[in-house]
């Protein structure tokens, strides 16, 4: 699978991750001066993508990493796990609406995209309880 934003390849498809903003946007640094910032970030994050933990293999871990952070309007989704499924419905992880208390679950990356939600492309892999702390 890969994606191509009219240059190079790019490793996973990163459409089923990102928002067509999100990816317009970056098509349009892709031909800037920071381009090759850009490819390696998006080739980052395929990789990251590829290396995550897939639905249900990982249930028994106590302490997972959040590999993806998505936001939107003080709301934070963080997923650990993604389904390898072609269609891609769902992912596992921790969801934090404004002023409620953090809960996992299942996460529809499809309704996340659907709804403009950002792909956070600084996010550095983080334990949840980390995330829980604060």
């Amino acid at each position: 699978m890969s994606i191509i934003i009219d240059t190079p390849v790019i490793g996973a498809d990163l459409t089923k991750y990102m928002t067509v903003m999100q990816l317009a946007a970056i098509r349009e640094c892709v031909t800037g001066e920071e381009a090759q910032y850009f490819i390696d970030k998006l080739e980052e994050y395929a990789q990251r993508i590829e290396a995550m933990p897939v639905t249900y293999q990982k249930q028994e871990e106590t302490n997972p990493f959040a590999h993806l952070h998505y936001f939107k309007h003080g709301r934070d989704w963080y997923i650990t796990e993604r389904d390898v499924l072609p269609e891609q419905h769902q992912a596992f992880g921790l969801v934090c609406l404004q002023g409620n208390k953090p809960e996992s679950g299942y996460i529809s990356i499809i309704e996340l995209i659907a709804n403009g939600v950002e792909l956070d492309l600084y996010w550095t892999p983080t334990r949840l309880s980390e995330l829980k702390k604060g």
